[in-house]
């Protein structure tokens, strides 16, 4: 079984680590700040920030995780990491994150190695695979981000290369097949990190 180890960090900290959210990702930065009120950690292996301990899930899990940026993965692996590209508007956000968690919201990344030894965000190849279990859209467009909204209802983000986002409902409880269009993934996640 794999122990995750954190360490807490101050506000400082956060905030220097939040530095570049900012300018393109305020809403996300903002959010995570508040939900820091209660402390923040720092995964010491995978360096993602954790806010809000949910004990009752596990004793290292948390309701709020923000991997850092997908750096380390070059430009020409994100052109062929899909059978498409991944869209310019959210290898910006790549760049500043590689996804995380944010209570019922994900917001995938990019793994090119995957082990188990390590926290990671769900990764954005599967949603190749993903795509069926949501109403059909464009092929094109690529599945970035889930929210669980019911128990058996999960609505999935599909972004395009021109940045627009067109939420798609799994059908299920409380998840329409259309369930929402933004015109851009600034849009989107204005919407999504108002709501939290």
């Amino acid at each position: 079984m794999t122990v995750f180890e954190a360490s807490k960090i101050s506000l400082e900290d956060l905030q220097d680590a939040l530095a570049a959210l900012r300018p393109d990702f305020r809403f996300l930065a903002d959010c995570i700040e508040r939900a820091a009120e209660d402390g923040v950690w720092k995964d010491n292996e995978a360096g993602a920030l954790l806010a809000r301990p949910n004990p009752n899930a596990g004793p290292y899990a948390f309701r709020i995780i923000l991997f850092p940026s997908a750096g380390g993965v070059k430009e020409d692996q994100l052109v062929g990491y899909l059978s498409r590209p991944i869209p310019s508007s959210f290898r910006k956000f790549l760049s500043c994150s590689n996804g995380g968690h944010f209570g019922d919201l994900s917001i995938y990344g990019v793994i090119p190695n995957l082990t188990r030894s390590a926290r990671a965000p769900l990764d954005i190849g599967m949603g190749e695979i993903w795509r069926s279990s949501y109403a059909p859209c464009d092929k094109d467009l690529v599945l970035f981000a889930s929210r669980d909204v019911s128990p058996s209802g999960q609505i999935g983000y599909f972004v395009s290369d021109a940045g627009e986002v067109l939420g798609r409902g799994n059908e299920q409880l409380d998840a329409p097949s259309d369930a929402g269009i933004w015109e851009s993934l600034d849009d989107w996640f204005n919407h999504q990190f108002l709501e939290d």
